[in-house]
């Protein structure tokens, strides 16, 4: 059904979609239960079941899938496709895919996929790639979250690119692998799998926690084996030098003599 004042708008086919008054230039392809609401113009809804663009989110778009909603006031905003996806007044915004993401209160953000994915009020222009349960919070402008399951930033600029239950409170701040927990302002924490948090303890810091130990390598031969650099082995307090015997040449017997001298 296409209420008055909806000129110019169509629908292609399927069954018990609507198209409300005031919703001029829009398109529901085809589908079953799909809505555009009132003053929601120049919005389309490709198919799918039960989604629904609603009122002043015009030129907005929904591709398909089932129960997806773009609410009021997400303007120009998109939803690919997936299940129970939801923008709440999050103008410019995108969610490609997955189940139960949402973007409430946020302009200008994006969320990939996966499951149960949240980008919160005044986060604008975050991003969530994709995973499952990791969240940007309230504020946390520009931040990004990769994937992984259950990570959050707090922390405007702030980034986790994937792993589990990291969290990046900082601003500027980064925490990756497991259970990093990057709460200072420009700090980058990086955690194993073991099974206990790794927090910062200062602004600025760089910390690492590697129980298997640490290796930085700066030279290698030409067959790209490394022959130079430190390593900090697990449980060690102190560094040693990477030393590869076959990458040596000229050896020369020792004078035991001269050296007991």
């Amino acid at each position: 059904m296409i209420q008055t004042q909806a000129v110019y708008s169509v629908i292609g086919g399927g069954f018990d979609n609507t198209i409300r008054r005031k919703a001029e230039y829009s398109t529901i392809s085809g589908g079953f239960g799909n809505i555009i609401q009132a003053n929601a113009p120049h919005s389309t809804i490709g198919g799918g079941i039960a989604n629904q663009i609603q009122d002043n989110a015009d030129e907005s778009t929904i591709g398909g899938g089932h129960g997806n909603w773009i609410e009021t006031n997400s303007v120009r905003s998109t939803i690919g496709g997936g299940w129970a996806n939801v923008l709440v007044n999050a103008p410019w915004g995108t969610i490609a895919g997955g189940v139960n993401n949402i973007i409430l209160n946020a302009g200008a953000c994006s969320v990939g996929g996966g499951v149960g994915n949240t980008i919160e009020g005044r986060a604008s222009y975050s991003t969530i790639g994709g995973g499952i349960a990791n969240a940007i919070h309230t504020n946390a402008d520009y931040a990004t979250i990769g994937g992984g399951d259950s990570n959050t930033c707090n922390g405007s600029h702030a980034t986790i690119p994937g792993g589990l239950l990291n969290s990046a409170s900082g601003g500027f701040s980064l925490a990756a692998g497991s259970r990093a927990k990057a709460n200072h302002d420009g700090t980058f924490v990086w955690a194993d799998f073991t099974g206990a948090d790794f927090s910062s303890t200062a602004t600025n810091e760089f910390a690492v926690r590697a129980t298997g130990g640490v290796r930085l390598v700066s030279g290698v031969d030409s067959n790209g084996v490394p022959v130079t650099g430190v390593s900090l082995p697990a449980g060690s307090g102190s560094w040693a030098t990477l030393s590869d015997r076959n990458a040596k040449e000229n050896f020369a017997g020792a004078d035991t003599r001269k050296i007991l001298e």
